[in-house]
């Protein structure tokens, strides 16, 4: 099944720069840190609700009952859609979230919201094949370069599972323009973000 949004192109070209969080060198803590704030955001404010009859449709063309999430990060969007999953397909949803860089504070809040958080690095572009499901990448595959990118598709598919993937980043003036507010948005939601400590 290939479900695919209409072609878009930037007003610029793609130039891929970095982001702290995919380099090894960075401080476990501020990673930690950043992936809770990013979960939070991604809970809070049910950006990617939309994506729910895509996966619907994704479920039941791969003939499961689990979710595989790669590059969670923090945690993501997974789990908030999970209860409506499950209220559509009238059975429980397996959600396991995966990243390369795994954060200890995503693994308790994915248990808390009935998920399973693998605390190994899962690498997106060749997944173990022991990790069964739908797979999914929630505003994740910006990260990687183009041929990481089709890397990750091509796993997928070589694997015969579906894979759906959702991005709310835009190389546009009005993505550039929405990315201007992201320091206030830091100071709205970090207080949202559990636990409340000190260093955060």
């Amino acid at each position: 099944m290939q479900t695919r949004a209409p072609a878009s192109r930037g007003l610029w070209r793609r130039c891929h720069l970095f982001e702290l969080l995919d380099q090894r060198w960075y401080p476990a803590a501020l990673r930690d840190h950043s992936a809770n704030y990013l979960a939070t955001v991604s809970q809070r404010m049910g950006v990617l609700d939309a994506a729910l009859p895509v996966l619907a449709r994704a479920l039941e063309a791969g003939g499961t009952d689990a979710a595989l999430d790669l590059a969670s990060g923090g945690g993501g969007p997974l789990t908030r859609l999970r209860q409506a999953l499950e209220a559509q397909r009238a059975g429980k949803l397996r959600v396991v979230q995966t990243d390369l860089f795994p954060t200890p504070g995503a693994a308790a809040r994915a248990r808390a919201a009935g998920a399973e958080y693998l605390t190994e690095p899962v690498d997106a572009t060749a997944v173990p094949p022991e990790l069964p499901g739908v797979r999914t990448v929630f505003n994740a595959l910006h990260h990687f370069r183009p041929d990481a990118a089709r890397a990750v598709l091509a796993d997928a598919q070589a694997c015969g599972v579906p894979i759906a993937v959702f991005e709310v980043v835009e190389r546009s003036p009005k993505g550039v323009l929405a990315s201007l507010f992201v320091p206030l948005l830091v100071w709205i939601f970090t207080p949202l973000v559990r636990p409340l400590t000190v260093p955060r």
